[in-house]
């Protein structure tokens, strides 16, 4: 149904995905559930080009409730789930070389169907697969109605050993009111830096730090841009970055996240309010080790992409800008959608263990899926995604799926040195296995186990060929079993089943 008043319509979507009220899994579409829970035992068996194509459904489904739901809270749940299975065919994709197959099944929704935020998400995986498919030019197309900022100027790189250097002020953010002065030059880590312009951005819309600036580990930069409204305006910055970042906007901080985590897309969102004139956008982005960057773009408060907010596009405009005394008023913070964050984090609160919480054990997993595959938060520290699985797993203990989940989650999807409780992981594989005993995913973790983290390599052998027995077609099983053929010296035997794949 169309709204007569886009201002009201915006309203009332901010409205239903900000209440509290939330419906329980069990009131949603049981087709739905039923479908989910095949694709997951689909890919728990190693059927991954099964359980892409069940996901595929399971997305169609939920787009479709979505649009049929007569109550808001109903319709954010579904469009929630759909962000979840995004997520799964986003991976599985990867596995089965579907991307091409992917893209051509997202590209059929209607954007009034999908909504904004998932709108965005949907476009931003089409990005990716047509690029990965080799169709540079509409995928170059498309990222262009995303609303990602491309110009930017950086100073860096400055301290942040051990990452002292987040809560310290230093180079910009030591000038009065955070002002940006470009002709400005700052004692850096190693040496004078200055202000420079970023000669081009990344086709994902990543400003690539790491490439840019030496050194580049234990490090921290700011980067700055303006951008003109006609009007005072609300928006959205949607941002995503490794690691730490903090925003300003004329000079008023609107985000801190001080977290270690691999940058991706719209892991941060926070509504603002800008002035008519030029208004500075300041970011701060820390680094540890590994890569080092960060992406923006700027939408409606509710996920629509703006695409015509002016930039500085000449040495006149940017003159403009930094003299404009619009970037010096202060900005506020206004509400803007997450998505699925909205509509899920209401049903499955919190607790300080996995005994506390809600009894919606589906909203608890498709958090811990939502948060393993995005990283929201700190990978070290937080560990969000995995609190979430191990209250889902605990309300349902019967469930192979997701007690693996839980068990997986100790393993942190970034490098960093840190304990993995394998013993814990591999008793929840093990858990999984008596739960099902076709989990072939699980008797390839504990393959992987035995032959990198606790060397047994003929149980490493045992296991992987359960694995294989399961599911002849899971290729990454054969991989290993190779692979731990030529560790045990049995060279024949592994060319023989090298050859036996290719």
């Amino acid at each position: 149904m169309r709204l007569r008043s886009p201002r009201f319509a915006l309203a009332a979507a901010l409205l239903a995905l900000a209440s509290p009220a939330a419906l329980r899994a069990d009131e949603t579409s049981s087709k739905i559930d039923e479908m989910e829970d095949l694709a997951l035992r689909q890919e728990s068996h190693a059927k991954y080009e099964e359980a892409l194509d069940s996901f595929r459904q399971a997305f169609d489904l939920s787009v479709k409730d979505a649009v049929e739901a007569g109550e808001p809270a109903r319709a954010a749940r579904s469009r929630a789930r759909a962000e979840v299975y995004l997520e799964k065919i986003d991976a599985l994709s990867g596995k089965t070389s579907g991307h091409r197959r992917a893209e051509e099944f997202l590209r059929g929704f209607k954007a009034e169907d999908l909504g904004p935020v998932l709108k965005g998400r949907v476009d931003w995986e089409r990005v990716r697969f047509l690029r990965q498919a080799g169709m540079v030019d509409e995928s170059r197309d498309l990222l262009g109605s995303l609303g990602f900022v491309t110009k930017w100027w950086i100073v860096g790189p400055f301290d942040n050993e051990r990452g002292r250097g987040f809560a310290e002020k230093q180079g910009p953010a030591s000038e009065e009111g955070l002002a940006v002065d470009l002709s400005a030059v700052y004692t850096g880590k190693e040496r004078q830096v200055a202000w420079r312009a970023v000669p081009a951005v990344h086709p994902y819309g990543w400003v690539d730090l790491d490439a840019m600036l030496r050194p580049n580990d234990q490090c921290l930069a700011y980067a700055a841009t303006w951008i003109r409204c006609d009007g005072p305006r609300e928006v959205a910055l949607r941002i995503g970055s490794d690691e730490a970042v903090v925003a300003w906007v004329n000079g008023t901080e609107v985000l801190r996240r001080d977290v270690i985590r691999n940058g991706g897309f719209d892991q941060d969102v926070v509504g603002v309010s800008l002035a008519k004139g030029w208004n500075r956008i300041l970011l701060k982005v820390c680094d540890n080790t590994g890569p080092w960057g960060f992406r923006l773009r700027v939408t409606e408060r509710d996920g629509t992409p703006i695409t015509d907010l002016a930039v500085p596009a000449s040495e006149e405009e940017l003159a403009a800008a930094s003299a404009d005394p619009a970037a010096d008023a202060p900005a506020g913070k206004v509400e803007a959608s997450r998505g699925a964050l909205d509509a899920l984090e209401p049903a499955a609160p919190r607790g300080a263990t996995a005994e506390e919480g809600s009894e919606d054990a589906r909203a608890y997993f498709w958090l811990g899926l939502l948060h393993r595959s995005r990283q929201y938060d700190d990978q070290k520290a937080d560990q969000t995604d995995r609190k979430y699985f191990e209250r889902a797993a605990r309300l349902r203990p019967d469930d192979p799926v997701y007690r693996f989940h839980a068990a997986e989650s100790a393993t942190r999807p970034i490098e960093m040195a840190v304990e993995k409780e394998e013993n814990a992981q591999r008793r929840g594989r093990e858990k999984a296995l008596e739960l099902d005993p076709d989990y072939a995913e699980a008797y390839f973790a504990l393959a992987a186990y035995y032959t990198f983290s606790l060397p047994n390599l003929p149980r490493a052998e045992e296991l992987v060929r359960k694995a294989i027995a399961v599911n002849d077609s899971f290729l990454e099983a054969h991989l290993l079993l190779v692979d731990v053929l030529r560790r045990r010296g049995f060279a024949t035997e592994a060319e023989i089943e090298l050859r036996g794949i290719l």
